[in-house]
């Protein structure tokens, strides 16, 4: 990493520094995140949600109330209203530090969920090889906490997500969820609709949060959120920037690097990182995106550290992928790829298509294991995209094989098979990924062993891999990767590494808690 953008992240870290104001304060510090799991911080100005509050209490802390749902359109105040709840006293009194708040997007599945609920108490969980087992792994853990109180908050849950609702009911004493939506989910317990502000009340939230200002006389018309990406015209490259957002999914977290790392890629910039930090804090400064700051962990390794990671707005994706889309298919510089259940795009599997010219690919799915709609192959036709530079497949838990022609995505550099936990094998042809400098495949917990052809990648840099619990050996041909610097990996697998370390000139084996 370049001294130009270690120095970013030692402006907005200091995190030595806040490191040790942090282990004598609470986990309300908004902008710092200690876990996945813990109550986001609360808005500068609330207003007009404070009797919503107290009905919303009322009917919550009933001993019938088990579910409550809180539904109204996008941006009537629900996620606000769900932070207004946890940072409650009386809420905090009632349930402690047992308040675990998770936003659960469209591509969120049941594993996701609980896996993240089990880091948040340093649970290290089995194998999740069902939702079943998942559900029933969750249940025992919250079971043995014996007379404790959990609220668990569910934010912006979308209807394709019912089945996680009904998953995550338990019936345990003192155990509530508290869901907002912009659906109303009428079979899980106690409702509650949430009106619009009144005039009075919306214009004044709506002066503070164009202007700063509560005072509707000092206002001035609001500047659109189209000419706001319009503003960008006149900083060169910035709008694109901007517009690369897109490629990410909603409600997840992107870590600041990964995101400088395509710009210097994409646009020809320095390596050493001025202009992509700059840009990067140009669109922070205009709130078109969320820089925030995580807390240091003990556990980290040098250069692979927790880092500063980025958000984005529902709303601010939507505005992206909108202005993406405007060209016709062919003619896109980033393409986008969304499968909910179990609907995947007709021209893919016809390839029907007309060869398409991305420079950025984005694949988002939507798992569902136990209803059998997960993507279990990949189709043949995705190996033509032969111009990726930059492929992330991460999380498809049902994926089993990858196409034998694979090796046609020539121009892959990066590429992340992350958390594909059904994965058996990488295919033969990987070798004739020649430009190909990082392969994740962490937690890929199927793979047994990598291919023989694996010696061919001549340019690769960093594998990381840990987690691969099921790896029982390594080719002897590893030794031709003469370039390879970095293996990122738990205690097991650096054993398998270390026949080897002292084959590969520059080899560093990091050693990284399996999480």
């Amino acid at each position: 990493m370049s001294l130009n953008r270690r120095s970013l992240f030692e402006i907005y870290a200091l995190r030595d520094k806040m490191d040790q104001v942090l282990t004598s304060v609470t986990k309300q510090t908004s902008g710092l995140v200690s876990d996945s799991c813990s109550v986001p911080g609360m808005p500068d100005v609330i207003i007009g949600l404070d009797s919503h509050l107290q009905n919303l209490k009322q009917i919550l802390l009933k001993d019938d109330t088990h579910v409550l749902t809180v539904s109204a359109p996008g941006r009537c105040g629900k996620t606000t209203l769900a932070k207004m709840l946890c940072h409650d006293n009386e809420i905090k009194d009632i349930f402690g530090d047992n308040i675990l708040y998770l936003t659960v997007s469209r591509t969120t599945s049941l594993k996701t969920i609980i896996q993240k609920l089990f880091s948040h108490f340093n649970v290290n969980a089995c194998e999740l090889e069902t939702n079943e087992d998942a559900k029933n792994q969750l249940e025992n853990m919250f079971r043995k906490m014996g007379s404790k109180n959990i609220l668990l908050v569910l934010d912006d849950v979308w209807s394709e997500s019912e089945s996680i609702i009904q998953d995550l009911k338990f019936t345990i004493p003192g155990y509530k969820i508290f869901i907002t939506s912009r659906f109303s989910f009428s079979r899980f317990g106690s409702k509650y609709e949430l009106n619009l502000l009144n005039d009075q009340d919306a214009k004044t939230l709506f002066c503070y949060s164009a202007f700063h200002n509560t005072n509707p006389r000092l206002t001035r018309l609001l500047v659109s959120l189209q000419s706001s990406v319009d503003a960008l015209e006149d900083l060169g490259i910035v709008k694109e920037c901007f517009l690369d957002l897109g490629s990410f999914p909603e409600d997840e977290r992107i870590p600041a690097s990964a995101l400088m790392d395509i710009w210097v890629e994409l646009y020809d910039l320095d390596e050493e990182g001025m202009y992509t930090t700059e840009y990067l804090l140009e669109l922070s400064s205009r709130n078109l995106l969320n820089l925030v700051l995580t807390r240091k962990d003990a556990s980290e390794v040098e250069g692979y550290c927790n880092e500063p990671f980025i958000t984005q707005h529902d709303m601010i994706r939507g505005l992206e992928i909108h202005l993406n889309c405007k060209q016709p298919i062919p003619q896109r510089t980033r393409f986008m790829i969304e499968i909910h259940n179990n609907q995947i795009p007709k021209w893919w599997i016809q390839q029907t298509q007309e060869p398409i010219h991305a420079q950025l690919l984005s694949i988002t799915t939507e798992l569902e294991i136990d209803r059998c709609y997960d993507l279990t192959e990949i189709p043949s036709g995705f190996c033509s995209l032969n111009r990726i530079k930059k492929l992330s497949i991460t999380n498809f838990h049902e994926l089993t094989a990858l196409p034998n022609s694979w090796g046609n995505l020539s121009s892959l550099e990066i590429l992340r098979f992350h958390s594909c936990t059904r994965l058996g094998a990488l295919p033969e042809s990987i070798g004739y990924l020649s430009n190909l400098m990082f392969l994740d495949i962490l937690n890929c917990l199927s793979i047994t062993k990598l291919p023989y052809e694996i010696r061919e990648l001549n340019g690769l840099r960093v594998i990381k891999m840990s987690g691969c619990r099921g790896l029982e050996e390594l080719p002897d041909s590893v030794v031709n990767l003469f370039l390879l610097e970095d293996v990122i990996c738990d205690e097991e697998t650096s054993y398998l590494w270390s026949y080897y370390e002292n084959d590969i000139c520059d080899l560093k084996i990091n050693n990284v808690e399996d999480n």
